[in-house]
């Protein structure tokens, strides 16, 4: 088995600090991006979920204030209404 020049082992002992440096950044950043895009799925999911609750919502809104009715009823329909838009977070 040949030796390896001095000069050369220097440079690579010299070297490899660097290296391993190198490599545990980029082992620390795949795992910050794994993280990263776990967060923004379950984001995307919360997201999607949030936007059929105000879809369902819009249309539980119209089929209650676009039914006719006697005034009374109107009045409930739209306090109905109100209610259904604070129990969701939303402003009438």
């Amino acid at each position: 088995m040949s030796q390896i020049p001095t000069a050369l082992q220097e440079a690579i002992d010299l070297q490899l600090p660097r290296l391993r440096e190198t490599l545990n950044e980029i082992e620390c950043t795949d795992k910050s991006l794994a993280e990263w895009r776990s967060i923004a799925q379950e984001k995307a999911r919360h997201l999607a979920a949030v936007q059929a609750t105000a879809r369902i919502a819009i249309r539980h809104l119209q089929s209650v204030l676009n039914t006719a009715r006697t005034h009374a009823e109107q009045q409930a329909a739209d306090t109905s209404a109100r209610d259904w838009l604070i129990s969701i977070g939303s402003e009438p």
